[in-house]
């Protein structure tokens, strides 16, 4: 009886391809409230120096708009998708006031996992819109600054507008794990008592987070080499 006995070369190797299906993506709406915010004012010079140079966080509370500044910020009402956080909880009497000519940082973060294909991260849209007192320096995901601004930034005296007048999108800057969001404000000089001058921000920023693919199938192959097969006969005695 003649056996075949089919082996590969000693170059041949076993390859494991592992394919992936589609996933749902998990929507991500961060948003200014009164709580999971931080601010600190800065020594930078510039917007772009601002984060790097920030002195101590504290909490970024949502601004009591019962009072000044009420008539101002509350032109356009706080919502469910955004509230004005501020340096201070409230802005009554006057002298509770902020800094004159000088950048504040509004920082928060979000986890969203590791595993995340890195490439997918890199065209996943993130975009958002913002209102300042006084004017905008910049939004910066990771420490990159915003692709895009639409219409823009906000400067002085831009805050009773209504949110979606002053867009940007953050495309290309995120990352598997935790992710820094900072939003830099330009605090200028209303009087020359700087009395009445709080610095303000209202915020949001939607997009879909690509979900981590999971492992659907496994695939057995034998890679040959050119020198083909070897086929050995066995004779039975």
């Amino acid at each position: 009886m003649k056996k075949l006995l089919v082996l590969a070369s000693a170059l041949s190797v076993l390859a494991i391809v592992a394919g992936s299906k589609p996933a749902n993506a998990t929507a991500l709406n961060l948003f200014t409230s009164g709580s999971g915010w931080q601010v600190a004012s800065s020594t930078g010079l510039t917007a772009a120096t601002a984060v790097a140079n920030v002195g101590a966080w504290t909490a970024a509370p949502a601004t009591d708009l019962t009072v000044f500044p009420k008539g101002y910020w509350n032109n356009v009402a706080d919502s469910s998708d955004s509230v004005w956080i501020s340096n201070q909880p409230k802005y009554y009497p006057l002298t509770n006031t902020d800094k004159k000519d000088t950048f504040y940082v509004f920082q928060t973060t979000f986890d969203i996992g590791t595993g995340h294909d890195p490439i997918n991260l890199a065209f996943t849209s993130l975009s958002g819109s913002w209102l300042t007192d006084n004017s905008g320096g910049g939004v910066y995901l990771n420490g990159v600054e915003a692709s895009t601004y639409f219409n823009a930034k906000p400067g002085n005296g831009d805050f009773s507008k209504a949110m979606g007048t002053y867009n940007f999108d953050l495309t290309g800057s995120l990352q598997n794990g935790v992710n820094t969001l900072d939003f830099v404000v330009f605090n200028s000089e209303t009087n020359k008592d700087n009395t009445g001058n709080p610095v303000g921000l209202r915020a949001y920023v939607n997009g879909d987070i690509p979900a981590v693919p999971e492992p659907a199938f496994v695939q057995l192959g034998v890679l040959l080499s050119s020198g083909g097969l070897l086929v050995l006969r066995r004779r039975k005695a």
